[in-house]
């Protein structure tokens, strides 16, 4: 008997679990199940698909109604059939590393206890105390902590056993001359004696340097063999870092590609998309984010316009009151530091060699107050001009260098670097000149705007009720063009006459009748566009 209701009970089972599912999300009296109520066996983690399935239970209950259904005629989105290029901004940002390391093994090193990873002899780092792992991990950390979230960093990593190539020749121990090192020729130069570690200041002391010279490394040669040009065409990377042992005599920073220029290092013009190369010492892991932050300065002074009048790439554009400092762009006043601003008492976050309340380069410790907004920086863009007396407190005991616990290098220089990225902009949009709320953008993908161009510009037609047809060339400092016939619409989108004119689903929309100018900047460009509209078509 019970086997026989069972077999029953299986019969008839699936449909009453389709009965109790069609009631879950109903009640008799016409009112709307909650969540929980209708789907009682939902994990928490699962996805809400809709929020039509299964509507919450605040919502207001609708009655039964016996009235004819008719339709509220609406104005609907134009169609087009243009291909649709919408200039969009999407957070996080994934940021492409190739790392390529030079870190050789040192062969006539020998000892099994303190190198068991490669047979009891050390890489050059080791031999001398150093962590490459950890140089490595802290810069990937510093910038994902100190981009809020913007960034997300991938390593693409390549070690070379061998010493670093120079453009200069190197006097071997053994009377020949190369572009590089040997093992023997290196070791003899810091005066090794034997043993199982090395002295890296002895690098310093034994005039290692006087035998390749300063920014010597090869890049040159780097690039063609490497493929690097070529291979940020296929689209492999966003940056590549060198994780370089001492002397790698290279640049902080530098830029390559069709329209490269100084970033604190020689730019290299090859035919592909800028792009950043940065040196990471793994000797100096509190200079690496230093570092980068002249690469940030770089762009950014070439993204923002410069008075020319002023020593703008040292932070030294002076504000004498308030109604000049709101006068400035957003980068400059970023920069403002009270060495050049003393008289004005106003300040904002500073430079990279100097803090906003810094006296001289790398004054990281500086318990001097000086009056700063460095604090409105976490809440932009709402720039008010509130200056509030601070000093390195700020970026000592910041929240983000409280993340950081005992084992990390905690040197003043990578705290305030990590507390200058982090007061960096990032929020969506863009602002009333185009530039992006997020100067991440700029450090991800090392270009931005340089011209807007429609040939229709000046004399749009357009019928209401329909779209207007937009087609504007797009200039990008990298050299790549693209054609936008969409718009996001934002802070930086000024349409004079609303009535005649509106931005529906990134597409412009003649509403009525009428003339209308409109506005569209980026990145300091601006495009002007005249729109006449006529009367719907007959009929």
């Amino acid at each position: 008997m019970i086997k026989r209701l069972f077999r029953r009970s299986q019969s008839i089972f699936p449909w009453m679990l389709l009965l109790f599912l069609l009631c879950a999300c109903s009640v008799p009296d016409g009112s709307t199940a909650s969540a929980e109520t209708a789907a009682p066996s939902l994990s928490m983690e699962a996805p809400v698909l809709s929020s039509t399935f299964c509507p919450s239970e605040t919502a207001e209950p609708e009655p039964p109604s016996t009235a004819p259904v008719t339709s509220v005629p609406t104005e609907p989105v134009p169609e087009t059939t243009e291909p649709e290029v919408l200039l969009t901004e999407s957070f996080p940002m994934q940021l492409r590393i190739f790392v390529l390391e030079f870190d050789p093994v040192l062969e006539t090193v020998w000892d099994p206890e303190l190198y068991p990873e490669n047979d009891g002899h050390p890489r050059v780092s080791q031999f001398f105390g150093q962590n490459a792992e950890q140089t490595l991990g802290e810069i990937v950390r510093d910038l994902e902590d100190a981009s809020h979230g913007s960034v997300e960093i991938v390593l693409d990593r390549i070690w070379l056993n061998e010493f670093p190539t120079y453009t200069t020749l190197v006097n071997r121990t053994d009377g020949s001359r190369a572009h590089s090192f040997d093992e023997a020729t290196y070791l003899d130069r810091i005066g090794f004696q034997g043993g199982s570690t090395g002295d890296w200041f002895r690098l310093w002391d034994e005039g290692v340097l006087d035998d390749v010279g300063s920014y010597t490394f090869d890049y040159e040669g780097l690039l063609d063999r490497f493929d690097l040009a070529e291979r940020r065409n296929r689209g492999e990377f966003d940056q590549v870092w060198l994780l370089t042992i001492d002397p790698a005599s290279t640049y902080e920073t530098l830029m390559v590609g069709r329209s490269a220029y100084w970033i604190n290092g020689v730019p290299y013009i090859r035919d592909c998309s800028n792009f950043i190369l940065l040196n990471v010492s793994i000797s100096r892991p509190d200079a690496n984010l230093h570092a980068l932050g002249h690469g940030m300065e770089g762009l950014l002074n070439h993204v923002f316009p410069v008075d020319p009048g002023s020593d703008y790439r040292e932070g030294s554009y002076h504000v004498p009151d308030r109604d000049s400092y709101f006068q400035l762009n957003d980068w400059q006043k970023f920069l403002l530091g009270s060495r050049n601003n003393a008289d004005s008492e106003l300040s904002g976050v500073g430079d990279v060699h100097f803090p906003f309340n810094g006296a001289y380069d790398y004054d990281y410790t500086n318990y001097v107050s000086v009056p700063s907004n460095w604090q409105e920086w976490e809440h932009y863009p709402e720039l008010t001009g509130e200056f509030v007396p601070s000093n390195c407190r700020a970026w000592l005991d910041h929240e983000i260098n409280r993340m950081l616990g005992p084992e990390d290098c905690m040197d003043p220089d990578r705290l305030y670097m990590r507390f200058w990225f982090s007061m960096m902009p990032h929020v969506e949009g863009r602002n009333a000149e185009g530039y992006s709320r997020n100067w991440w953008l700029y450090f991800c993908t090392a270009d931005q705007v340089t011209a807007l161009r429609d040939p229709n510009a000046d004399a749009l037609q357009a019928t209401a009720g329909k779209a207007v047809p937009v087609h504007c060339t797009i200039t990008w400092a990298s050299g790549k063009t693209e054609t936008l016939t969409r718009i996001r619409g934002g802070d930086n989108l000024h349409i004079e006459n609303p009535e005649v004119l509106e931005l529906r689903d990134g597409l412009l929309y003649a509403k009525a009748p009428g003339s209308s100018e409109l506005r569209y900047d980026l990145d300091g460009q601006s495009i002007l566009y005249r729109v006449t509209v006529t009367e719907h078509d007959p009929g």
